[in-house]
């Protein structure tokens, strides 16, 4: 990575970090609900997925998709819940292509399948008794996606940038968990201390393995200039 991408993808997780923290300051002082501070925390994420990988590989072409999807979910969300999980769906559904491009070890699929099926299966018996029926299938089909999307994320740990990834798949489903929370549970805004953070970390991350990715398998086109 040159010099100038560098500050750029540095320049970027600064600005991302600052609009996090004041999207907080706002939503805790009564002052706003910073939707406007969430919407640009998410356009820094997505330039930083086109900066890092810069659209040379199948997998850094996907991933800038799947940011670019959470981005429509953050703004989507302001005004319907719904609307906005329709596009986190996609985003997931993208990141699963993504994985796949990369080459899944199926063993490591099915080692990590117990586990991820408990963890999914005890999020269902925790959360359902507070969702409406009504509500149950879009649920259901999200926590669904996003077990997936973590699945593959294990598989593909070997790959290139495959391990920031799995860092951010890991963070990103616990990040949705506190969303769950909030949305379902304990309607505290205390629950954002933990969704914003870690929702902003794992895009990041995502961004990270796509320069990481294209950057292993592209080496000329990351040298000093």
């Amino acid at each position: 990575m040159t010099k100038l991408d560098r500050y750029g993808m540095a320049g970027l997780s600064f600005i991302m970090a600052i609009f996090v923290v004041a999207k907080l300051y706002l939503l805790f002082s009564g002052i706003s609900s910073g939707h406007v501070c969430a919407v640009i925390a998410s356009t820094a994420f997505v330039f930083m997925g086109i900066l890092g990988g810069r659209f040379h590989t199948p997998y850094a072409r996907r991933i800038v998709l799947a940011l670019i999807a959470c981005w429509m979910g953050d703004v989507l969300g302001i005004w319907n819940f719904f609307h906005g999980l329709a596009a986190f769906f996609a985003a997931h559904l993208v990141l699963l292509t993504a994985f796949w491009a990369q080459g899944l070890v199926w063993r490591k699929f099915f080692r990590f399948l117990g586990p991820v099926l408990a963890t999914n299966l005890a999020v269902l018996f925790w959360l359902f008794p507070h969702v409406p029926i009504s509500e149950y299938a879009p649920v259901t089909c999200y926590l669904s996606a996003i077990s997936l999307m973590l699945l593959f994320a294990f598989a593909a740990a070997q790959a290139p940038g495959g391990s920031i990834a799995l860092m951010g798949a890991v963070i990103f489903f616990i990040s949705d968990v506190f969303v769950a929370r909030w949305k379902y549970v304990e309607p505290s805004a205390v629950n954002a201390l933990f969704c914003y953070p870690l929702y902003y970390a794992a895009c990041m991350l995502f961004a990270l393995s796509a320069w990481w990715n294209t950057q292993k398998l592209f080496p000329d086109k990351y040298k000093e200039s």
